[in-house]
């Protein structure tokens, strides 16, 4: 895994994280999670599958990507914000069209309940 981390992080690859990084015995994924640099990290929840550990046997909902977040963080020894941060200007990177979808609410942030009700009409 090393070898192919580094090619991929050479390359300009991202390389994306799922909730199964929260599972006890997945130690190789954080220890992966540590080692790509983190203009190269981004995260997903796989939903409706893999859900977090603390949710296991539940579905999975992108929600959940919080625990993601944690997870590489923890691993990381790096704040919440700062992977938060990060792998959103990386999801930008990565997926420009997210920057201005059509018909998109008016957001104020990835909290629940900040898209603004005129936004959702």
């Amino acid at each position: 895994m090393p070898r192919s981390r580094a090619k991929c992080a050479e390359r300009g690859y991202f390389l994306s994280f799922a909730a199964n990084i929260t599972y006890p015995k997945n130690v190789h994924l954080r220890e992966a999670a540590a080692a790509v640099p983190l203009d190269r990290l981004l995260t997903e929840t796989d939903s409706p599958f893999l859900s977090p550990q603390k949710q296991r046997g539940t579905d999975n909902s992108p929600s959940n990507v919080i625990a993601v977040i944690g997870a590489i963080a923890q691993a990381r020894g790096e704040t919440f914000d700062v992977v938060f941060e990060a792998t959103e200007h990386n999801a930008f990177a990565a997926f420009p069209a997210l920057r201005d979808p059509p018909n998109a609410p008016e957001c104020t942030g990835f909290a629940p309940n900040t898209c603004s009700s005129s936004s959702l009409q």
